[in-house]
């Protein structure tokens, strides 16, 4: 396997761009933490988020994952019934953390113990950041 990295030259040292904000506490999701709200079956947004960005303004691609879990989920309507097994995520282009980012699931497959869900994460020019392959399995009694 051949990996290839990319190194960016910067003109300065960025300043110190740490920014302080409240933390969560531990009983409230992950998904509420950031903001995710489920605008119809396999639509998400997620709003602009201090939580969500990194220290280039970016969103980080962890949150690019959740929201693509979440996003996975709404397209088939779970409601508990699924976990995740699988999730593939190619990260294409940055989403900027400064502006709101939709999610847009296609169920591929659905049988009676898997589905595969396909997810593309968009930014606020309508442009692709990830896309991800989800894979969930049904939750046996």
């Amino acid at each position: 396997m051949t990996q290839r990295s990319h190194l960016v030259s910067v003109t300065a040292t960025p300043a110190n761009v740490a920014t302080t904000f409240d933390v969560p506490t531990a009983d409230v999701p992950v998904s509420e933490a950031l903001g995710l709200r489920d605008r119809a079956a396999g639509h998400v947004e997620m709003p602009p988020n201090e939580l969500a960005a990194n220290a280039m303004g970016n969103v980080h691609g962890g949150v690019l994952l959740i929201g693509s879990e979440v996003a996975a989920m709404s397209a088939l309507e779970a409601s508990g019934e699924f976990r995740t097994t699988s999730i593939d995520i190619a990260y294409v282009r940055p989403g900027d953390g400064r502006n709101t980012v939709t999610f847009g699931a296609e169920v591929l497959h659905r049988g009676r113990s898997v589905a595969v869900i396909a997810v593309t994460a968009f930014n606020s020019s309508g442009k692709p950041c990830s896309n991800a392959t989800v894979v969930v399995q049904r939750r046996r009694p």
